[in-house]
């Protein structure tokens, strides 16, 4: 309805699923080794269908899956930082780490939209 009506939208791609769609900390804490809660890109890249619409409408998507995973692996922990709280929600330091990029992500778009 928004994009029909004119107002500017911008789409943030969901973030990578996480390995059997469990509960990311408590496979960290059973883990012999911090790479046994990763999951291959493939696996943890599912469909969003709302940046696969706003990118027929050409509405601009942000994907920031490249700060959660490498050509192979999407990360539960990326530098030292844990990413998720949960199944499928980042946690405070991983979103505050990523507020940058974000930011940055956002302001591009906006600036798409202008034009």
């Amino acid at each position: 309805m928004l994009h029909k009506a004119g107002k500017p939208m911008i789409v943030i791609r969901d973030v990578p699923a996480v390995k059997d769609l469990k509960n990311s900390p408590d496979c960290l804490a059973a883990a012999d080794s911090l790479t046994d809660c990763d999951l291959s890109r493939s696996e943890a890249l599912t469909p969003d269908l709302y940046a696969s619409a706003a990118q027929r409408l050409g509405i601009p998507v942000i994907d920031v899956t490249d700060a959660f995973c490498d050509d192979t692996a999407c990360r539960a922990i990326v530098g030292s930082t844990i990413v998720y709280r949960d199944y499928s929600h980042l946690s405070q330091e991983y979103s505050d780490a990523m507020a940058p990029l974000l930011g940055r992500a956002i302001d591009a778009a906006a600036a798409q939209l202008a034009q």
